[in-house]
């Protein structure tokens, strides 16, 4: 070869070797070939001694992304980083209620609550002589029907529909009753779900509430299972027979589930009948 053919090729390989790489189109994509000086060495990244990208010296490519830099060691485009260009790993947090629907009983509470978010939350209730709501969520039933209670938090409405039953109770009911002999039947339902024992003496009281007589169970005690009905009669043994006649108020003491509790029963007239006996 002649000489001067040997420094053409020599100058061409010269010019090959250290020209910028371009990228280059290849079917299914684009081959990224760096338009600078430097290799990928061990660690993954890429010196670029020219500081063509911008970026320093050194920079990397992983997975064909564009020329970047992995602050504090983390790559932008690893998947979770959050960064641009990858997607988020994080749930979304569901706002909730924690009941749609209740039962509870007159007199007694429940607690609503809202889950999912610090915003304030505002409460209100369809109809508050039923349920009432308080501004922390506390539900009390005030008596037997139906109400929404509906919470107000960023402009979206969460309800719970609220279903309020009767208190249980004792059901009293004058059967038999004389008031010159002095003697008094009740028929009793027990709409408790517990066993109901009446073995005490019934009080009755005179209208100024200082003089009573203890009329005596006829049969004693008186067992009335959950739901069941029975009857039972108090006579007076003094020689006071008007004691009916005189009477304004009856207090009976019943145990129920183990506890005793005060039955109280008000005079409703001449014929002398109480009515409305209330647990306390």
């Amino acid at each position: 070869m002649k000489p001067w053919k040997k420094v053409l090729v020599w100058v061409l390989a010269c010019m090959i070797l250290f020209a910028p790489l371009q990228s280059v189109t290849v079917p299914g994509g684009i081959l990224v070939a760096e338009a600078h000086s430097g290799r990928t060495d061990s660690s993954g990244g890429h010196r670029d001694n020219r500081n063509a990208s911008g970026l320093g010296y050194y920079h990397y490519h992983c997975g064909g992304h564009p020329a970047h830099l992995h602050t504090n060691g983390v790559c932008p485009y690893a998947a979770g980083s959050g960064s641009s260009g990858s997607k988020s790993t994080g749930t979304k947090t569901t706002v909730r209620l924690n009941k749609k629907t209740a039962t509870i009983t007159e007199g007694k509470t429940l607690r609503l609550k809202i889950s999912g978010t610090k915003q304030k939350v505002k409460w209100t209730s369809s109809k508050k002589s039923v349920a009432s709501v308080s501004s922390k969520g506390k539900v009390t039933a005030r008596k037997p029907g139906k109400a929404t209670i509906t919470a107000t938090v960023g402009g979206k409405k969460y309800k719970c529909k609220i279903t309020v039953r009767k208190k249980p109770e004792l059901t009293f009911q004058t059967v038999d009753y004389w008031e010159y002999d002095a003697y008094i039947c009740f028929r009793i339902k027990n709409n408790t779900k517990q066993s109901v024992v009446i073995s005490g003496n019934l009080q009755v009281f005179d209208g100024d509430y200082t003089y009573f007589t203890d009329m005596q169970m006829a049969e004693a005690p008186l067992v009335i299972a959950p739901g069941k009905t029975a009857e039972a009669v108090f006579y007076d043994t003094s020689e006071d027979q008007d004691t009916l006649y005189y009477a304004q108020q009856f207090v009976l003491i019943a145990n129920i589930g183990g506890i005793d509790r005060m039955c109280i029963g008000q005079y409703t007239g001449d014929d002398g009948r109480p009515y409305s006996f209330k647990i306390q």
